[in-house]
């Protein structure tokens, strides 16, 4: 990748030597969660040099401008108004982590909620210590999702962002979910356990996964167990005005839940 980087986090899992910048046992993430939940909004990296790193994964846009997922090595921009963009390849992330995607695990899977789904592939995957790309083609009964829309400076952090995010239900429909599943130790760099991001197989609609019901999927699943390498942008994640020193899990745990969820 290009100069907007002043150093990477190298985690090497089990390796004795550095390997390429890219491969197909590496998770690259752009920045970190906790930026991002403090409310750094602006990217330092385009989807171009995001795609040399890999061709599956997910995170958000400049100025937390919707969903992204990269899926097939096509990136989809899911907007707070539910509807589906392709970006072109300048456009900017603050957040992202993709993997070349190189499936080891298969199943079929059916008649689950998102719980129940998480409990499969944790039996399927019960190494809690490896990184898990996770891509499934589903029929679901039900699905919800949210976007989030643009931002504008001075930006907000993002638990006050998502307490107005756009909400969309889904019945009856298919698509394709794809998420992550990072281990207990990246806390403060990205989302311990799992986070998912669903596109419809018309790849008209989509966003950030709150809750399902599927009524079947053929999971495929890409476990991770090399290096982790997390780029650090030069500006945006060194700036005095940014305070990283605070513990944001409940910050995440806010942001994450579905707050439509009857309490």
């Amino acid at each position: 990748m290009k100069a907007p980087f002043l150093f990477s986090l190298l985690l090497l899992l089990g390796v004795t030597a550095c390997q390429s910048p890219r491969q197909s046992n590496q998770v690259t993430q752009v920045a970190t969660i906790d930026g991002l939940l403090a409310g750094i909004y602006d990217g330092e990296v385009t989807l171009a040099e995001i795609r040399e790193a890999g061709d599956f994964g997910l995170g958000t846009y400049q100025a937390l401008d919707g969903e992204m997922l990269l899926l097939d090595g096509i990136f989809y921009q899911v907007k707070d108004d539910g509807s589906v963009h392709l970006p072109p390849p300048e456009t900017l992330s603050p957040f992202v982590a993709v993997v070349d995607f190189d499936p080891t695990l298969y199943a079929e899977l059916e008649d689950m909620n998102l719980e129940e789904l998480k409990n499969q592939l944790d039996e399927l995957a019960p190494d809690q210590n490896q990184f898990v790309a996770i891509r499934i083609e589903g029929d679901f009964a039900s699905i919800r999702t949210r976007s989030v829309p643009a931002q504008s400076k001075p930006y907000p952090p993002l638990t006050e962002v998502v307490k107005t995010q756009p909400v969309f239900n889904f019945e009856n429909v298919e698509g394709t979910l794809v998420g992550l599943r990072c281990p207990p130790y990246v806390k403060g760099l990205n989302v311990p356990g799992y986070h998912f991001h669903f596109i419809t197989r018309d790849r008209d609609a989509g966003g950030h996964l709150l809750a399902l019901e599927m009524r079947s999927g053929q999971l495929s699943a890409d476990t991770v167990h090399e290096t982790f390498t997390v780029l650090l942008p030069k500006n945006t994640m060194h700036s005095d005005d940014v305070n990283l020193s605070h513990d944001r899990s409940h910050a995440l745990e806010a942001v994450e839940k579905d707050s439509t969820e009857v309490k």
